[in-house]
């Protein structure tokens, strides 16, 4: 089962770290790979929150049911996006450190049939890593120069 990892300190108190990346409409701005968050559940985030994601990667459209699992202010959120036959487990971990900013570790493992995994897994592996690292750094951008009330794309 591939797995990810990719980390970033953001000079930002947890809570306001936790705020932006728990809100499904803002993943769109701060991951290049998504370009769409449509049908999001009413009300605020909680286990159970479902919504619809359109993904680009490697060259292919992919569009995900998304459903939040995790939901642990403000340490833990994470939720699980099914194309198919594939499975992505992403899961963000955040520490408060030194200062008031905030240590974010993500971790996505995914598993399934789909021909982008059986195919070209190293090379997915490689662009995967590297898409989720420029992720936190425009997360880490948008949080530290705008702040958690930074516009969403949706809006």
């Amino acid at each position: 089962m591939p797995h990810l990892h990719t980390e970033v300190t953001i000079n930002r108190p947890v809570d306001e770290v936790f705020s932006y990346i728990s809100n499904p409409r803002n993943e769109s701005h701060w991951l290049s790979s998504v370009t769409q968050i449509s049908n999001v559940s009413d009300g605020p985030t909680h286990p159970g929150t479902i919504y619809e994601s359109l993904a680009h990667f490697l060259g292919r459209r992919m569009e995900f049911n998304v459903e939040v699992i995790e939901f642990e202010p403000p340490r833990q959120y994470g939720y699980l996006a099914t194309h198919g036959a594939l499975h992505i487990h992403r899961r963000i971990h955040l520490e408060p450190v030194d200062g008031g900013a905030t240590l974010l570790t993500m971790d996505l493992e995914a598993e399934g049939h789909h021909h982008v995994l059986r195919f070209a897994e190293d090379v997915m592996l490689r662009a995967g890593h590297r898409q989720g690292q420029h992720g936190l750094e425009t997360l880490k951008d948008i949080l530290e120069t705008h702040g958690p009330d930074h516009p969403r794309h949706d809006e």
